[in-house]
């Protein structure tokens, strides 16, 4: 992973190295000035792999937190691409986070080895219909989303009134680990995830949760959760130790290895009668399909915990949502 600082309205942009997995150096960025306002990165990759994925990350508040910069956005040498010199990715920032974005940010460029990734067979990403792209990945037969849901309107285009939120109404944490979905929009006709994808069953759910022995165990929520947490016991270093959002809080035992690409995230959840949020960072509860006449049941994912549990949540609470492909 190289780091480095993105001053947007210079022409040269200072750069602070860290490279990790494909070594990126002999960067250079800078915003072109024909009124696009495109971003311009250049850089020389290196490896001992045959091709590479490029991933960019970008933080608006000096480095607290990085948002993932989604491949709709990113256009030049992204993958699959070899190793050489003046490799050249264009990036539309002003239209990736137009909330958040300025005139001065800290972007993060990694290179993944092809041969270490498992996108879905001619779905390497899903787009919904605001626009939000979603990398995939397949786990068995299944094909899931890598990212908790993000849309504020149903796949028809109807807005989604009252049964969306946003954790603590901070626009950040839209991006970062999704928005909270009550079961009545999960269960809405208009659809909610998009066009040929659908909020799993509990069925689908086992199904994922068992993979790959066929018997649900103890380290199953370890399998599946985001490895990126404050202070991981299991890894040192890279994205896994961490302290930017999105992350796990800190646990001196329990941590996510993410077995198989799933990366389950803490985004927490909105209380159905208070309307208050809780548990960022603590407990990723995410919504069954199935839809109980007051209450439903969702699968909760705990910072403490290496396993995973069913509960039952009033329908009009704020879960997040996790979109699997329909069956082909």
């Amino acid at each position: 992973m190289t780091k480095f600082k993105l001053t947007l309205f210079a022409l040269i942009v200072p750069f602070i190295l860290q490279a990790q997995k494909g070594s990126i150096y002999n960067i250079q960025a800078s915003q072109r000035n024909d009124g696009t306002k495109l971003v311009d990165v250049y850089f020389t990759l290196s490896g001992d792999a045959d091709a590479y994925y490029m991933t960019l990350e970008v933080s608006f508040n000096n480095g607290n937190s990085y948002f993932p910069i989604s491949g709709s956005f990113l256009s030049g040498d992204v993958g699959p691409i070899a190793t050489g010199s003046n490799l050249h990715i264009v990036w539309n920032g002003t239209s990736t986070y137009p909330n958040l974005y300025s005139n001065q940010t800290l972007m993060k460029i990694s290179a993944t080895p092809i041969s270490s990734l498992n996108s879905c067979a001619g779905t390497p990403i899903v787009v919904d219909i605001d626009g939000n792209a979603y990398n995939t990945i397949q786990i068995g037969t299944q094909c899931w989303m890598m990212e908790n849901l993000r849309t504020s309107r149903y796949k028809n285009g109807l807005n989604i009134q009252g049964d969306h939120f946003i954790y603590a109404n901070d626009t950040a944490n839209k991006y970062l680990y999704g928005n909270l979905y009550t079961h009545n929009a999960v269960n809405a006709a208009h659809g909610l995830c998009p066009e040929g994808w659908h909020v799993p069953t509990s069925t689908e759910w086992t199904q994922l949760i068992n993979y790959p022995s066929g018997t649900a165990g103890g380290y199953n929520g370890r399998q599946l959760k985001s490895c990126r947490q404050v202070n991981n016991a299991f890894y040192s270093g890279g994205n896994c130790e961490t302290e930017e959002h999105p992350r796990w809080n800190e646990s001196t035992q329990f941590y996510g290895t993410d077995d198989y690409g799933f990366g389950a995230m803490p985004g927490g959840s909105r209380d159905h009668a208070s309307g208050s949020y809780s548990e960022k960072g603590i407990t990723g509860r995410y919504w069954e399909k199935e839809h109980g006449s007051t209450n439903s049941f969702g699968i909760r994912f705990y910072v403490f915990s290496n396993g995973l549990i069913r509960d039952s949540h009033p329908n009009g609470a704020g879960l997040s949502v996790r979109c699997v492909k329909d069956n082909q």
